[in-house]
């Protein structure tokens, strides 16, 4: 009996313990990262708008489903959102939109990736009623994923400095 007293505590502790911890993570701030650059969006780390004027974003939605090769994003962009493919600002500002909103999510992983899939799709298919991003595609630079037709399916190393 007194085994089994000692086991139940121990099992609360740990179970407090975890507790603790896990408020700790929650609610300990998280930094926002300033971009100087020029060509990045500067609203400390917040994607900027794609019209200054009305204050529309450059995505609609983005769903989240599971098809036969794994997780997929199908991102609907808005008309704006579809049109910015040669201003490189407003271009990382859309990637940056696309994370802030749905890299929250489990199935998120391979940014690098799924940027390159992102950015693909809006130079290449802008008409696309949505953009797809899989994060289960292998990271393999814009210049491999633009060869695929956005759609990578074969890994290889870094090059330096691509």
């Amino acid at each position: 009996m007194k085994a089994s007293g000692i086991a139940v505590a121990g099992i609360v502790l740990l179970l407090l313990a975890g507790l603790v911890v896990w408020i700790a993570h929650t609610l300990r701030p998280h930094p926002v990262r300033i971009v100087d650059d020029a060509r990045h969006s500067t609203r400390l780390g917040r994607a900027a708008p794609c019209d200054a004027q009305t204050g529309e974003g450059f995505v609609v939605s983005g769903k989240w489903h599971i098809d036969e090769y794994g997780p997929v994003l199908e991102v609907t962009p808005t008309p704006c959102g579809r049109r910015v493919s040669e201003d490189l600002t407003k271009r990382d500002s859309l990637d940056m939109e696309v994370i802030e909103k749905f890299s929250g999510n489990l199935n998120w992983r391979n940014t690098r990736g799924m940027i390159n899939q992102l950015d693909c799709h809006l130079i290449n298919f802008p008409q696309k009623p949505t953009w797809n991003l899989e994060p289960d595609r292998p990271y393999v630079g814009y210049a491999d994923t633009w060869a695929a037709e956005c759609n990578p399916s074969v890994g290889r190393p870094d090059t330096p400095f691509e």
